[in-house]
């Protein structure tokens, strides 16, 4: 059995919950069904099978889950029992498992193909296909759940040794890439690791527990995770958490959080306002809220609506418990404990946590739950190493033996998602996500090395104090620390020190440089617009101006010849006697109609054309002249009274 046979079978998992979509033993029964069509003998044995599953699949299944796989069978008809052992009776279906495992074997070497290639290219190293495949399958084996005694192993993938930071890393690096340039690749990793998620179903000792909801569970967020919540960690971060209050929330759990959590997440915030813009200052709370360009007024301002805030995501607060001698712990060794396994960065902040657990006790008031769904209270941290003290510390000194007062939120997120699967598609990815954006983090010995060693130098002026503020503030100095040392304390040296300085630097001009052609850019896109806005807004004018002119050419034609010809009537009637006209006009009465008719036109033209002849001699210009200068006069008049009329200032200015 090889590496790639275990991804191949997580992926399976996986595969059969988007066929099958009944229960996690009906996952299993395919891969127990190949076995026993395969073998030669009709007995068959939970000792052989788990060995079996182990051999060919790569899966360490427990007792009891191989146990009521062959349970199922036996019901089906498939086995019988005798005893304490099984006999087969009829051939098991097995859809398509042998075919199945091929193409996902083919799939997933392709894809570790892809990680060789990322690790050489990127980073300069050289795995072979084995290393690169146990490196997945460590990798994979994080999304376990921890410290709850009703899940017997934390993984049912064989991990040969604890993932060391460097590979973390290196597999977070190739997450992140592929996230962001593979789709297909993305998805067939999210796909082993709901395959993970689901496997861990098969390691709880009371499968039966599962559908069941929480409606009697009370989960207390952390600190840690309520500022996940506010978004000051980061998008991914705070949709992971999200994404797990929702499916609790939906499966009928209460989720809180304590007064003196909430006095703490007070404490923090007003921290990081009274620090945010201090040199001294390293938090990524801080580094977060740079990074996505907000402020320290943002922080007031969340600060001051905080209540609010918490109202909106339906988080209620319940009151400290109060101390009752009954129920109380030995909270001396407790301190002792977590000073001595977790890292604390504030002195105030193992109080807190000593004060969580202890209200947690008081809560169940001497119960000692056996599954988290009946568990009166319950801690929820994003500090593995504080759950395991808590784990430990009632193993030894309290009565909680099953259900620890203390879970991480991935624990209890698989949890709730193994309970209903298909309400939560993205919980997995967002997960991974998660763990990929953690790892790419330095961790708190690294970085300590690193602040201790940047400080000396400093102190020695081998560095500027400009180039301390790059190396401890720069984004792109934290992620060159881990690009040069992979996340590995042994990596660092002095040497590395000077090479983030540089590239540092370089990304620091880079990005001035090109903030610089950026905004020359957008200037001359602005001046580009405006221009264009101008020449439009001038078109515009020019089409508007066009028609005012139209309207006017057409009403000072109608209107001049009304005048000029009113003009000439005028001229006629005072040039012709009115008593020689209207003798004229009787005359003309007196006679035919067609006399009549040319006597008067005769008379008119006569008097026209004397008319003209006169006003050519004397003038100088011409009946037409006249007429032209009538309508070229009232055609001005009218355009500019149309003009002020129809058209707007700024269009008349356009055109000036």
């Amino acid at each position: 059995m090889s590496s790639i046979d275990t991804l191949a079978s997580l992926a399976m998992l996986k595969v059969n919950l988007d066929v099958e979509n009944r229960d996690y033993i009906d996952y299993l029964v395919p891969f127990v069904g190949h076995i026993l069509n395969d073998q030669k003998g009709m007995l068959v044995s939970c000792d052989s099978i788990r060995d079996q599953l182990r051999d060919e699949f790569g899966l360490l299944i427990p007792l009891s889950g191989t146990e009521m796989v062959l349970r199922r069978l036996a019901r089906g008809r498939y086995l019988r029992r005798e005893f304490n052992t099984y006999v087969r009776v009829s051939q098991i279906p097995t859809p398509a498992i042998h075919e199945r495992r091929e193409e996902l074997k083919t799939s997933y070497l392709s894809i570790v193909a892809e990680l060789i290639a990322f690790v050489r290219t990127k980073h300069g190293i050289d795995w072979t296909e084995i290393e690169a495949t146990n490196a997945m399958l460590e990798y994979m084996g994080r999304f376990s759940i921890e410290c709850l005694r009703a899940y017997s192993t934390g993984s049912v993938i064989p991990c040969s040794r604890k993932q060391g930071a460097r590979d973390l890393y290196l597999l977070s690096s190739f997450v992140a890439h592929v996230a962001e340039h593979s789709k297909r690749t993305f998805d067939a990793l999210t796909s082993l690791v709901k395959g993970h998620m689901l496997s861990n179903a098969l390691t709880c000792s009371d499968l039966g527990s599962l559908p069941a909801k929480f409606s009697s569970a009370h989960f207390l967020l952390d600190t840690p995770l309520v500022i996940r919540l506010l978004g000051l960690e980061g998008e991914i971060r705070r949709a992971s958490v999200g994404e797990m209050v929702s499916l609790v929330r939906n499966l009928k759990g209460a989720v809180e959080l304590f007064q003196h959590t909430l006095e703490e997440v007070r404490n923090v915030l007003g921290w990081h306002e009274a620090h945010f813009d201090s040199p001294l200052a390293r938090s990524r709370i801080i580094l977060e809220m740079r990074r996505a360009g907000r402020t320290r007024s943002d922080l007031a301002l969340l600060l001051g609506k905080l209540d609010d805030e918490l109202e909106e995501m339906g988080l209620r607060t319940r009151p400290t418990p109060r101390y009752e001698e009954a129920f109380e712990i030995d909270e001396r060794l407790l301190h002792e404990a977590l000073s001595e396994e977790v890292s604390y960065g504030n002195p105030r902040a193992v109080e807190f946590d000593v004060n969580s657990i202890r209200s947690v006790y008081a809560l169940r008031r001497g119960s000692n739950p056996r599954t988290i769904e009946h568990c009166n209270a319950v801690l929820v941290t994003s500090n593995s190493a504080l759950a395991r003290v808590a784990f430990e510390f009632g193993r030894r000194h309290e009565s909680t033996q099953e259900v620890c007062s203390v879970i991480t939120d991935f624990s209890l997120a698989n949890i709730a998602w193994l309970k209903a699967p298909m309400a939560a598609p993205d919980l997995p990815r967002l997960e991974l996500m998660a763990l990929c954006q953690a790892a790419m983090e330095p961790r708190e010995d690294l970085w300590k090395r690193y602040i201790e060693e940047i400080d000396k130098l400093q102190t020695l002026k081998s560095i500027s104090a400009r180039d301390h503020e790059i190396l401890r503030f720069s984004l792109k100095a934290r992620e060159e620390l881990m690009n040069l040392t992979l996340g590995s304390e042994e990596a660092f040296s002095q040497k590395t020190i000077e090479q983030v300085l540089e590239s540092a630097k370089r990304d620091i001009t880079r990005e001035i440089e090109e903030r610089s052609d950026k905004l020359v850019a957008d200037e001359r896109t602005k001046r580009v617009e405006a221009e264009g806005r101008e020449s439009s807004a001038r078109d515009r004018a020019r089409r508007q101006m066009g028609k005012v002119y139209f309207l006017a050419e057409r009403i000072s034609t109608a209107t001049g010849a009304v005048v000029f010809w009113g003009g000439v009537l005028l001229v006629l009637s005072s040039s012709v006697p009115s008593g020689r006209l209207l003798e004229h006009l009787l005359l003309g009465a007196s006679s035919s109609p067609l006399f009549r008719v040319m006597s008067s036109f005769m008379s008119l033209v006569l008097t026209v054309v004397v008319i003209m002849s006169s006003v050519h001699l004397v003038f100088g210009i011409s009946l037409a002249d006249i007429r032209g200068k009538v309508r070229l006069g009232l055609r001005k008049a009218i355009f500019a009274r149309l003009r002020k009329w129809l058209m707007e200032e700024d269009e008349i200015e356009s055109l000036s």
